[in-house]
């Protein structure tokens, strides 16, 4: 991490970075599930969810010389450090277009009280983001839904990745 002595911008990686508190998202997120609902809710984020992780993984590919399936490797350990969860990749076929990632300790879970719907939707468009990179141009793109989630009850979140 580096921190900008004049601007006070921070940066990882080459990547301008915002340190806010967990409950700061969580909150906010919520508060857009209340005011669209759930369901829009899960559609609006999807889309600049993915468009992140294409420009995460475009840059990080390209300054750390990464490609393929290690690029979806490096962004979710990344995300892992970060405090999203721990991700871990079950099943990863970029061929196929398909992936299995278990997320345990998944930070919009950890803001769910009593058994709900999945909480942790906001992934979904991140992994298809990131699984989508690393395909080649002309591949059917890919779509990823949460079939577990901690906030249901399960023991961790699991997302499953399969192409359109």
């Amino acid at each position: 991490m580096e921190v900008d002595p004049v601007s006070g911008q921070w940066s990882v990686d080459g990547l301008p970075m915002i340190l806010v508190p967990r409950h700061l998202i969580t909150n906010n997120l919520h508060a857009v599930e209340e005011r669209i609902g759930y369901d829009a809710s899960t559609t609006l984020f999807r889309a600049p969810g993915y468009h992140s992780a294409q420009q995460w993984c475009a840059h990080q590919a390209a300054r750390h010389g990464l490609k393929g399936a290690a690029v979806v490797r490096h962004y979710l350990e990344h995300m892992s450090r970060r405090g999203w969860g721990r991700f871990t990749i079950e099943e990863l076929d970029l061929d196929r277009g398909r992936a299995r990632v278990r997320l345990d300790d998944s930070a919009l879970a950890a803001r769910a009280v009593g058994p709900q719907r999945s909480a942790c939707y906001m992934f979904a468009g991140w992994l298809e983001g990131a699984v989508d990179h690393v395909r080649p141009r002309d591949a059917t793109g890919v779509r990823s839904r949460e079939i577990r989630c901690r906030a249901a009850g399960a023991e961790h979140c699991l997302f499953t990745v399969d192409e359109t």
